[in-house]
């Protein structure tokens, strides 16, 4: 079947089928307890490491 990583009022994601948190480092392409795939892992995946690489760029910014 087919599901979708939603947040929790936590910030976390959670499988939108079985309501379980998913790991968050990496994020899995399917829920390790009811075995949905997620079909928006892809952007999740990309939005994660696009917020991931600005993080790093201001870092070194305040750096310098």
């Amino acid at each position: 079947m087919i599901s979708k990583l939603i947040k929790n009022r936590n910030g976390a994601y959670i499988c939108e089928n079985c309501r379980m948190p998913v790991p968050d480092d990496p994020i899995p392409s399917n829920c390790i307890f009811c075995g949905d795939y997620f079909d928006n892992w892809e952007l999740i995946m990309f939005d994660e490491t696009k917020l991931k690489t600005i993080g790093e760029v201001k870092e070194k910014e305040n750096e310098k």
